[in-house]
């Protein structure tokens, strides 16, 4: 099974392309921009947290 922390790391890097995406092909990009720049911010950390986490816990 996958570890967690690459999934989310792939979800953080998936969400940062669409922001891209948006940026050049939606008419709402002005708010899509905004929430997808959160979202891959929010799953790198959380990302990055559980990589650092112990392994005993």
């Amino acid at each position: 099974m996958k570890k967690q922390h690459i999934i989310l790391f792939w979800a953080s890097g998936l969400f940062l392309g669409l922001m891209v995406c948006a940026y050049f092909a939606c008419p709402l990009w002005k708010v899509a921009v905004p929430v997808m720049l959160f979202l891959s911010i929010a799953t790198g950390v959380t990302g990055y947290n559980q990589l650092k986490k112990p392994k005993d816990s």
